[in-house]
Protein backbone atom coordinates (compact mmCIF):
# COMPACT_ATOMS: atom_id res chain seq x y z
CA UNK A 1 0.00 0.00 0.00
CA UNK A 2 2.82 1.91 0.99
CA UNK A 3 4.61 1.54 -2.65
CA UNK A 4 1.47 2.13 -4.61
CA UNK A 5 0.50 5.53 -2.38
CA UNK A 6 4.20 7.32 -3.72
CA UNK A 7 3.74 5.74 -6.88
CA UNK A 8 0.05 7.13 -7.33
CA UNK A 9 1.17 10.72 -5.65
CA UNK A 10 4.32 10.68 -7.79
CA UNK A 11 2.29 10.36 -10.94
CA UNK A 12 0.06 13.61 -9.71
CA UNK A 13 2.79 15.64 -9.77
CA UNK A 14 3.84 14.91 -12.39
CA UNK A 15 0.59 15.22 -14.59
CA UNK A 16 0.39 18.54 -12.86
CA UNK A 17 3.92 19.90 -13.58
CA UNK A 18 3.47 18.79 -17.06
CA UNK A 19 0.06 20.15 -17.43
CA UNK A 20 1.08 23.29 -16.50
CA UNK A 21 4.24 23.62 -18.78
CA UNK A 22 2.13 23.01 -21.47
CA UNK A 23 0.02 25.77 -20.25
CA UNK A 24 2.77 28.02 -19.84
CA UNK A 25 4.50 26.75 -23.47
CA UNK A 26 1.05 27.77 -25.16
CA UNK A 27 0.60 31.29 -23.50
CA UNK A 28 3.98 31.54 -24.78
CA UNK A 29 3.48 30.42 -28.17
CA UNK A 30 0.21 33.06 -28.30
CA UNK A 31 2.68 35.94 -27.27
CA UNK A 32 5.28 35.44 -30.06
CA UNK A 33 2.29 34.70 -32.64
CA UNK A 34 0.82 37.74 -31.91
CA UNK A 35 3.89 39.79 -31.72
CA UNK A 36 4.62 38.28 -35.26
CA UNK A 37 1.14 39.37 -36.65
CA UNK A 38 2.07 43.18 -35.27
CA UNK A 39 5.33 43.07 -36.57
CA UNK A 40 6.76 44.60 -33.42
CA UNK A 41 10.51 45.50 -32.88
CA UNK A 42 12.17 45.57 -30.29
CA UNK A 43 15.85 47.21 -29.58
CA UNK A 44 18.39 47.92 -26.92
CA UNK A 45 19.44 51.80 -26.35
CA UNK A 46 22.08 53.61 -24.37
CA UNK A 47 22.66 57.38 -25.37
CA UNK A 48 24.74 60.51 -23.67
CA UNK A 49 23.55 64.01 -23.67
CA UNK A 50 23.30 67.69 -22.37
CA UNK A 51 20.26 69.35 -21.08
CA UNK A 52 19.83 72.72 -20.18
CA UNK A 53 17.14 74.91 -18.52
CA UNK A 54 15.76 78.16 -20.17
CA UNK A 55 13.32 80.90 -19.87
CA UNK A 56 13.22 84.38 -18.56
CA UNK A 57 14.59 82.60 -15.67
CA UNK A 58 18.37 83.20 -15.75
CA UNK A 59 19.54 80.13 -14.41
CA UNK A 60 20.65 77.67 -16.84
CA UNK A 61 22.09 74.67 -15.18
CA UNK A 62 23.35 72.52 -17.55
CA UNK A 63 23.07 68.53 -17.17
CA UNK A 64 25.26 65.38 -18.18
CA UNK A 65 22.52 63.40 -19.28
CA UNK A 66 23.30 59.70 -19.83
CA UNK A 67 20.67 57.36 -20.66
CA UNK A 68 19.41 53.56 -21.65
CA UNK A 69 16.64 51.46 -22.01
CA UNK A 70 13.91 49.63 -24.65
CA UNK A 71 12.12 50.89 -27.25
CA UNK A 72 9.36 49.24 -28.83
CA UNK A 73 8.32 50.18 -32.66
CA UNK A 74 4.88 49.41 -34.29
CA UNK A 75 4.69 48.94 -38.34
CA UNK A 76 2.18 51.21 -39.60
CA UNK A 77 2.44 50.89 -43.28
CA UNK A 78 4.66 49.15 -45.22
CA UNK A 79 6.30 52.20 -46.24
CA UNK A 80 8.94 52.62 -43.72
CA UNK A 81 6.34 54.25 -41.18
CA UNK A 82 5.95 53.25 -37.50
CA UNK A 83 5.21 54.45 -34.08
CA UNK A 84 7.46 54.19 -31.04
CA UNK A 85 7.57 53.75 -27.58
CA UNK A 86 9.22 52.31 -25.00
CA UNK A 87 10.96 53.05 -21.75
CA UNK A 88 14.52 55.15 -20.51
CA UNK A 89 16.20 55.54 -17.91
CA UNK A 90 17.91 59.22 -17.19
CA UNK A 91 20.69 59.95 -14.77
CA UNK A 92 21.74 63.09 -14.60
CA UNK A 93 24.10 65.37 -13.02
CA UNK A 94 26.45 68.86 -13.26
CA UNK A 95 27.79 71.96 -11.48
CA UNK A 96 27.69 75.69 -11.22
CA UNK A 97 29.01 78.88 -9.55
CA UNK A 98 27.06 81.82 -9.03
CA UNK A 99 28.66 85.47 -7.98
CA UNK A 100 25.98 87.79 -5.65
CA UNK A 101 26.66 91.20 -5.00
CA UNK A 102 28.79 92.22 -1.99
CA UNK A 103 31.40 89.32 -3.45
CA UNK A 104 29.49 86.39 -2.29
CA UNK A 105 29.37 83.07 -4.49
CA UNK A 106 27.79 79.67 -4.57
CA UNK A 107 28.57 76.32 -5.57
CA UNK A 108 25.61 73.97 -6.69
CA UNK A 109 26.42 70.69 -7.36
CA UNK A 110 22.71 68.67 -8.62
CA UNK A 111 21.82 65.13 -10.04
CA UNK A 112 18.46 63.72 -11.02
CA UNK A 113 16.97 60.39 -11.66
CA UNK A 114 14.59 60.51 -14.51
CA UNK A 115 12.18 58.48 -16.89
CA UNK A 116 11.55 59.51 -20.57
CA UNK A 117 8.03 57.37 -22.46
CA UNK A 118 8.48 58.80 -25.88
CA UNK A 119 5.43 58.71 -28.53
CA UNK A 120 7.09 59.52 -31.67
CA UNK A 121 6.15 58.74 -35.52
CA UNK A 122 9.17 56.73 -37.22
CA UNK A 123 10.19 56.57 -40.80
CA UNK A 124 12.95 53.95 -42.23
CA UNK A 125 13.95 54.60 -45.43
CA UNK A 126 16.60 51.88 -47.13
CA UNK A 127 19.69 53.69 -49.20
CA UNK A 128 21.92 51.24 -50.22
CA UNK A 129 24.04 47.90 -48.69
CA UNK A 130 21.65 47.24 -46.04
CA UNK A 131 22.03 50.77 -45.08
CA UNK A 132 18.48 52.80 -44.03
CA UNK A 133 17.94 56.32 -43.26
CA UNK A 134 15.52 56.24 -39.88
CA UNK A 135 13.82 59.62 -38.91
CA UNK A 136 11.48 60.26 -35.92
CA UNK A 137 9.55 63.13 -34.30
CA UNK A 138 6.71 63.70 -31.85
CA UNK A 139 6.05 63.82 -28.01
CA UNK A 140 8.66 62.71 -25.21
CA UNK A 141 6.90 62.74 -21.75
CA UNK A 142 10.01 63.24 -18.88
CA UNK A 143 9.00 62.35 -15.71
CA UNK A 144 11.06 62.87 -12.40
CA UNK A 145 11.92 60.69 -9.77
CA UNK A 146 14.02 62.93 -8.08
CA UNK A 147 16.61 66.04 -8.06
CA UNK A 148 18.56 67.08 -5.37
CA UNK A 149 21.13 69.97 -5.49
CA UNK A 150 24.01 70.29 -2.75
CA UNK A 151 24.66 74.10 -2.02
CA UNK A 152 27.68 75.33 -0.35
CA UNK A 153 27.93 79.59 -0.35
CA UNK A 154 30.48 81.78 1.09
CA UNK A 155 30.07 85.75 1.61
CA UNK A 156 32.36 88.24 2.19
CA UNK A 157 31.64 90.73 4.71
CA UNK A 158 31.92 94.02 3.53
CA UNK A 159 31.87 97.08 5.88
CA UNK A 160 28.96 99.70 5.08
CA UNK A 161 26.57 97.15 3.70
CA UNK A 162 23.43 97.72 5.31
CA UNK A 163 20.84 96.18 2.36
CA UNK A 164 20.90 92.34 2.89
CA UNK A 165 20.17 89.94 -0.07
CA UNK A 166 18.30 87.00 -0.02
CA UNK A 167 21.55 84.98 -0.10
CA UNK A 168 21.12 80.98 -0.23
CA UNK A 169 21.71 78.92 2.57
CA UNK A 170 24.40 75.76 2.34
CA UNK A 171 22.89 72.82 2.51
CA UNK A 172 21.24 69.24 0.36
CA UNK A 173 17.89 70.10 -1.16
CA UNK A 174 15.05 68.56 -2.66
CA UNK A 175 13.87 70.50 -5.73
CA UNK A 176 10.62 68.80 -6.27
CA UNK A 177 9.45 69.36 -3.22
CA UNK A 178 9.08 73.34 -3.06
CA UNK A 179 10.18 74.38 -6.77
CA UNK A 180 10.06 71.63 -9.97
CA UNK A 181 7.10 69.78 -11.59
CA UNK A 182 8.36 66.39 -11.86
CA UNK A 183 6.15 66.39 -15.07
CA UNK A 184 7.96 67.62 -18.32
CA UNK A 185 6.32 67.59 -21.70
CA UNK A 186 8.58 67.83 -24.25
CA UNK A 187 8.08 67.97 -28.01
CA UNK A 188 11.25 66.68 -30.04
CA UNK A 189 12.89 65.56 -33.29
CA UNK A 190 15.81 63.13 -34.96
CA UNK A 191 16.92 60.38 -36.83
CA UNK A 192 20.07 58.35 -37.80
CA UNK A 193 21.92 55.50 -39.87
CA UNK A 194 20.60 51.91 -39.96
CA UNK A 195 22.57 48.82 -40.49
CA UNK A 196 21.54 45.46 -40.44
CA UNK A 197 20.43 45.14 -36.60
CA UNK A 198 22.57 48.26 -35.85
CA UNK A 199 21.51 51.77 -35.18
CA UNK A 200 23.06 55.01 -34.56
CA UNK A 201 21.02 57.64 -33.44
CA UNK A 202 20.54 61.39 -32.21
CA UNK A 203 17.90 63.85 -31.65
CA UNK A 204 17.03 66.97 -29.90
CA UNK A 205 14.35 67.96 -27.16
CA UNK A 206 12.01 71.67 -26.21
CA UNK A 207 10.14 71.48 -23.20
CA UNK A 208 6.36 72.75 -23.27
CA UNK A 209 5.20 73.52 -20.42
CA UNK A 210 6.94 75.39 -17.25
CA UNK A 211 8.79 73.78 -14.67
CA UNK A 212 9.67 76.11 -12.58
CA UNK A 213 6.78 76.48 -9.39
CA UNK A 214 7.74 79.52 -6.95
CA UNK A 215 7.31 82.61 -9.05
CA UNK A 216 5.98 84.21 -12.56
CA UNK A 217 9.12 83.49 -14.21
CA UNK A 218 9.12 80.79 -16.65
CA UNK A 219 11.57 77.90 -17.01
CA UNK A 220 11.77 75.16 -19.47
CA UNK A 221 14.18 72.23 -20.11
CA UNK A 222 15.56 71.73 -23.66
CA UNK A 223 18.65 69.33 -24.96
CA UNK A 224 20.52 67.49 -27.29
CA UNK A 225 21.62 63.60 -27.64
CA UNK A 226 23.07 61.02 -29.61
CA UNK A 227 23.60 56.76 -28.76
CA UNK A 228 23.80 53.78 -30.05
CA UNK A 229 20.45 51.23 -30.63
CA UNK A 230 20.92 47.15 -31.15
CA UNK A 231 17.17 45.36 -32.62
CA UNK A 232 16.41 41.99 -31.11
Amino acid sequence: MRKILIITVLGLLSFSVNAKTKVKTKRKQKVETIIERLGLKYSAVVEYGKSFRYGSRTVTSPYDMIKGGVNVEFPIHRYGFGVETGLKYNYGFGKREQLYAHNGKAKYNYSAHLVDVPIRLTFTFPLFWDIKLYTFAGANLNIGLSQTEDVKFTQKKVEGITNVLPYPKSGTYNLYEKDYSRFNLQLGAGGGLQWKQFRIRGGYDWGLNDLYIPSLKTERMKGWYAGFEYKF
